[in-house]
């Protein structure tokens, strides 16, 4: 254990090996006082301004003590600035509102497995803006969000455990697929403006999610060659996606009526349209118009997969194109639908009406054509 001599004077690591370094130090009346910091540099710039409050008769050792506990709150605080470089970003934001409200002046060091799950509970009742409970797939991510936070103040030292890591995090139901049928399309973009049809025409030819859309500026559109580059993907990969004439079309129409670098800028400027404002503002009233139920922004994206399986797509392709991490995501799909079930299976008949068996060679007739190859 580090403790003495040079600069290591005052400071020592504990337990050793951790990279947890503490101060320890005694004001002008020989108290002892200790504090656990973090790292040894920010150990040691602790360890000098005590020296120098006490030296000045500035030293608040109650204060030290409030400082000493750091909440949830405090949490947010430090990291939500280093989380929001992330793509998450946005979302981020959203789910440290929720620990805010629920335990934002909680001590992080005593926040237990049952505090996260009271609020999980909550939220699984209590209805959303869309009048409904928010999904298990939702609360999963915000669970997610404070187990990231709790493992970066683990990371600096602050904190000796995390609490969500040993909770089970809910099923979620992936299972429903709604995509836009032929006819749902042409009573949609008949009550459509050109403009905003050709926003959400643009989602259904990419099937980029709706912030990689977003996000877009005009140096990430290739239009000679026919080409998106997303420089920061949900995964914070860099990726490619081809456009098709329908695609082309669509951006003819969005950026020749605006000169942002945008390509989808705030109607007030100053920055890209948020995911609400198209999504509420766009979708949702044309979708009322065309009496369309059960049908969010990301269909657009489940159609736009839906579409390319049903033509025949190969999965692997759908995967690529879609920029799923793993090919379980996008096995979704395989289901197609009842209709191109019921295709697929009718193209059996197509090779006759043979007798069930007349493709069976007898063993012997075999072995006299095939040869030693077929022993």
């Amino acid at each position: 254990m580090a403790r003495s001599g040079g600069e290591d004077r005052g400071l020592f690591e504990r337990p050793a090996g951790s990279g947890v370094w503490w101060v320890l130090y005694y004001d002008r009346e020989g108290r002892r006082h200790r504090e656990r910091v973090g790292s040894k540099s920010a150990a040691l710039e602790v360890y000098q301004q005590r020296k120098t409050e006490i030296r000045l008769h500035k030293f608040d050792p109650e204060g030290v003590t409030r400082r000493r506990v750091l909440t949830v709150k405090g949490l947010l605080e430090r990291y939500l600035p280093e989380m929001e470089k992330k793509n998450s970003a946005k979302d981020d934001r959203r789910y440290a509102r929720y620990w805010l409200e629920h335990m934002g002046s909680t001590p992080a060091d005593q926040v237990k497995p049952e505090n996260v799950d009271k609020w999980r509970r909550k939220r699984l009742k209590e209805k959303t803006r869309t009048g409904k409970p928010a999904a298990p797939a939702t609360v999963n991510r915000a669970v997610a969000f404070l187990k990231r936070l709790f493992n970066l103040g683990i990371r600096d030292g602050l904190l000796e455990r995390n609490p969500v890591t040993r909770l089970k995090m809910l099923t979620e139901n992936n299972s429903r697929i709604r995509y836009l049928l032929d006819e749902e399309e042409e009573r949609l973009r008949a009550v459509m403006s050109q403009e905003d049809w050709a926003i959400v025409g643009f989602a259904l030819a990419t099937g980029l999610r709706q912030g990689e859309m977003l996000s877009l500026r005009r140096e990430d559109l290739d239009l000679r060659l026919g080409m998106i580059t997303l420089r920061r993907s949900k995964h914070g990969e860099q990726r490619h996606v081809p456009m098709n004439q329908s695609a082309r079309d669509a951006l003819a129409i969005i950026l020749g009526g605006h000169s942002s670098g945008w390509v989808f800028p705030a109607p007030r400027g100053g920055g890209p349209r948020r995911g609400d404002s198209v999504y509420r503002g766009v979708l949702v009233p044309a979708l009322k118009r065309a009496y369309i139920e059960n049908f969010h922004w990301h269909d657009l994206r489940h159609t736009f997969c839906s579409r390319l399986v049903m033509a025949g797509v190969d999965l692997r392709t759908v995967q690529q194109l879609a920029g799923h991490k793993t090919i379980t995501v996008t096995m979704r799909y395989a289901h197609l639908s009842p209709g191109h079930q019921r295709a697929a299976i009718m193209a059996l008949d197509v090779r006759g009406p043979g007798p069930v068996g007349s493709n069976v060679v007898p063993l012997e007739l075999h072995r006299r054509v095939a040869g030693p190859l077929a022993q």
